[in-house]
């Protein structure tokens, strides 16, 4: 398969990368069956039902702990082995923003271990449904006790532009390895980044000679914008499951679309991978990417 750096995305409309991908979709018949933005639980109804969590086994709420009191906490005893128990949210919903200024979306939250062995064995994850599967975004391990320590969490990729979960995974060896791990202040949210322009610039624009009205402004893009690290950026979960074909020979094209509001946190970057899985030795692959609305022009052909 040849291989060759691809075009930047320089203005912000659909592009369609050449990938395969399993999409999940989902849908919710009510508006009460899904939280909004912002989301936070404190535990200061004292349950787990008034938010709507599921809850796992060893998961209780702890009214005489907490940052402040109370805090939901994972306990040790009865003593299980080789667990896994999970403190999982309900559905958040991020598909109706609307908006074209750039944001993030935050998963901040208090946690404190109480450690007995600092074995190493026994762990708390922080994870997020991200349409397909859960993705660990935090983890934590026994290695000793710990006071309350705030966490500042980016999950844009795992929550934009759809309905998520969020759930804390405390799983291990044997549960006596610890007394107990505590987590408070959940908060999920949004922050706005509104970046000012840089080296604005205003000149009298002259019309036929003499100044008129009108005022040309020039200035540079905002900083901030556009500085990251490089990303993939897929509907799948990463894992080959199956391939698709005709049986025969034939030519077909896959591809992954992303709409302007799915890249606009990437203005500024460029193309530069491609990835998928080929399943035919004796073929001619070729990586394609186009960009437009409804994808009318194709930029890349190689």
């Amino acid at each position: 398969m040849k291989r060759k750096s691809l075009l930047p995305l320089r203005n912000l409309v659909p592009v369609i990368i050449l990938i395969t991908f399993i999409s999940v979709l989902f849908q919710k018949t009510s508006a009460q069956e899904i939280y909004s933005l912002p989301f936070n639980e404190g535990w200061t109804s004292g349950n787990f039902s008034l938010n709507n969590w599921q809850v796992g086994q060893n998961w209780v709420i702890d009214g005489q702990a907490g940052n402040p009191k109370p805090s939901a906490k994972f306990k040790w005893d009865p003593i299980i082995n080789n667990y896994s128990s999970a403190l999982e949210s309900w559905w958040i919903d991020d598909s109706s923003t609307n908006t074209t200024t750039f944001y993030n979306i935050w998963l901040d939250f208090d946690i404190k271990l109480s450690d007995r062995t600092s074995s190493g064995t026994e762990s708390l994850k922080a994870e997020v449904w991200n349409d397909s599967i859960w993705v660990t975004v935090a983890e934590y391990i026994n290695d000793s006790s710990y006071d309350w320590c705030a966490q500042h969490i980016n999950i844009n990729t795992q929550a934009k532009h759809h309905p998520f979960k969020i759930r804390f995974v405390a799983q291990g060896t044997n549960s006596n390895a610890i007394y107990y791990w505590l987590v408070d202040n959940i908060h999920v949210y949004r922050e706005y980044m509104l970046y000012p322009a840089q080296t604005l610039v205003a000149l009298v624009e002259a019309y036929g000679g003499f100044p008129m009205n009108d005022i040309h402004l020039t200035w540079l893009m905002p900083e901030g914008v556009g500085n990251h690290q490089p990303e993939w950026i897929h509907w799948d979960s990463g894992e080959n499951s199956d391939a698709i074909g005709t049986g025969g020979a034939a030519d077909f094209d896959v591809a992954a679309r992303f709409d302007i509001s799915q890249i606009e946190e990437y203005h500024g970057m460029a193309v530069t991978k491609v990835a998928f899985w080929p399943n035919e030795a004796a073929c001619e692959y070729s990586v394609r990417v186009w960009q437009g609305e409804m994808a009318a022009n194709l930029l890349v052909d190689q």
